[in-house]
C-alpha cells in the first residue's frame, strides 16, 4: 500500500491540466473515459459523428466550443459502405482528421486502439462504438469482468491522456419526468462499476413512440452540466442544435393550462348570465361554481372588459350581458339619458313638466 503525506503531495511533479475537447463536457488528462447513453435507434452514432466531424473541423457542437484536432472513430455496427456515407457526407473535401476504426473478429481491440493512437499522436478525441463491442464483454452485468476489461481501457487512455475518451452504451427506456433527476447513471445497462468509472456523462432520449422528438442532458463531474433540452435536427445537414429545455415547455405547458382553464371559466361566466340577466353577482358566482373568489375575479374581469355590466341597485351589483341592460327611466316616465360605471345612472333633462327643465337623478 502507498501512503502519500500532505508534504509527499507537495512535492510530487504537479498533474498536466485539463483541456476541453468540447467545452465544459469532454476533457483531456482525466484517466477515465466519458459516456454517450441512450437506448436502440435514439441516434446515438449520429450525434457521435457529429461530434467527430465538428472537433475535426474546429466547429461547435451543440453551441460549445471545440478544441479542433484529430479524431479516432473505432466503429463495430456498419459496413464501409456506410461509413462512406456516414462521414464524407457535410464535411470539408480537405478534411482528413477523422480516422475509422474497423475490427477484425480475432483482433485485441484495446492493443490495436493503443497502437494507433501511438501512431497519431495529435488525436484529440477518440469515440468508441459501443463500449460492450469494444471491450468484448460476454455479460455486462457482471461486475468482477467489467472491472478488469475498464482498468485494461483506463490504462491505454492513461498513456494517451493528451485525448478525450467517448464510449457509447445503451440506457434503459426511461420516462422523461425521470430526467434530471440523478438517475439515469442506474439506468445504464450493466453493472455499477461502470457508473462509477465515467467523467462525463450525457444521455439523449426520445420522448415516446408516438413522439420522436429527443432530449439531451449531460452531468459532468466538473464541467457545465447540459439540462434535459430538445434538439434540433437538420435532415439536410446531420447537425443537431440544442433548443427549448424540457422544463421552459413544461412552464409554458403549464401556463397554457391555467389560461384555458380561466378561458373556459369566463365562457361559462358570460353564458349563466345571459340565461339568468338581472341576477347579483354573488348569486351567479353560486350558480358558476367553482372557487368563489376565482368567479368574482373572472366577473370583475369581464367586467372590466366591457362582455358584462352591472348595474347598481341600492347596495347590490345586478349583472347583465351588455346588450340585454334595462334602460332607466325618469320619474316622469321617459327615458333618461345615461352613463356607465359598474353600473348605471340615469339623468333626466327633459322639459318635461309644465315646460320647465328638471334635473332627477334615477337610481
Amino acid at each position: 500500500m502507498k501512503t502519500y503525506t500532505l508534504e509527499d503531495l507537495r512535492s510530487l511533479p504537479k498533474a498536466q491540466p485539463s483541456v476541453y475537447v468540447v467545452d465544459g463536457l469532454l476533457r483531456t488528462h482525466r484517466g477515465r473515459p466519458s459516456l454517450l447513453g441512450g437506448y436502440d435507434h435514439v441516434g446515438k452514432s449520429t450525434l457521435a459523428q457529429q461530434l467527430a466531424k465538428t472537433v475535426s473541423e474546429g466547429k461547435p457542437f451543440l453551441g460549445r466550443k471545440t478544441t479542433k484536432g484529430k479524431v479516432i472513430y473505432w466503429q463495430s455496427e456498419e459496413n464501409v459502405q456506410d461509413t462512406q456515407t456516414d462521414f464524407l457526407n457535410n464535411v470539408s473535401p480537405e478534411n482528413n482528421s477523422i480516422v475509422i476504426l474497423h475490427p477484425e473478429a480475432d483482433d485485441d481491440n484495446l492493443a490495436c486502439l493503443d497502437t494507433k493512437l501511438a501512431e497519431n499522436p495529435d488525436t484529440v478525441l477518440v469515440i468508441l462504438e459501443t463500449f460492450s463491442d469494444f471491450c468484448k464483454t460476454d455479460d455486462i452485468k457482471h461486475n468482477d469482468d467489467l472491472r478488469k476489461k475498464i482498468r485494461r481501457l483506463r490504462d491505454v487512455i492513461a498513456r494517451h491522456d493528451h485525448a478525450a475518451f467517448l464510449m457509447l452504451h445503451w440506457l434503459r427506456k426511461t420516462d422523461p419526468t425521470e430526467l434530471g433527476r440523478g438517475l439515469m447513471r442506474h439506468r445504464l445497462l450493466g453493472g455499477t462499476v461502470l457508473a462509477a468509472n465515467i467523467d462525463t456523462m450525457i444521455y439523449l432520449h426520445q420522448i415516446s413512440d408516438q413522439d420522436a422528438r429527443r432530449l439531451v442532458s449531460a452531468e459532468t463531474r466538473r464541467g457545465e452540466n447540459i439540462e434535459p433540452t430538445y434538439l434540433i435536427f437538420d435532415e439536410n445537414t446531420q447537425h443537431s442544435e440544442l433548443g427549448e429545455t424540457y422544463a421552459h415547455e413544461k412552464q409554458v405547458l403549464k401556463v397554457h393550462i391555467v389560461d384555458k382553464a380561466k378561458e373556459i371559466k369566463r365562457d361559462l361566466v358570460v353564458a349563466t348570465v345571459r340565461q339568468n340577466q338581472g341576477e347579483s353577482m354573488n348569486a351567479v358566482a353560486k350558480r358558476v361554481g367553482g372557487k368563489h373568489e376565482d368567479t368574482l375575479k373572472a366577473i370583475h374581469e369581464l367586467i372590466a372588459g366591457g362582455k358584462l355590466t352591472a348595474v347598481e341597485k341600492g347596495q347590490t351589483q345586478l349583472i347583465y350581458t351588455p346588450d340585454a341592460v334595462p334602460k332607466p327611466k325618469c320619474v316622469c316616465g321617459k327615458e333618461a339619458e345615461t352613463r356607465s360605471w359598474y353600473g348605471w345612472r340615469g339623468f333626466c333633462s327633459m322639459k318635461c313638466k309644465d315646460n320647465q327643465p328638471q334635473t332627477q337623478e334615477v337610481l
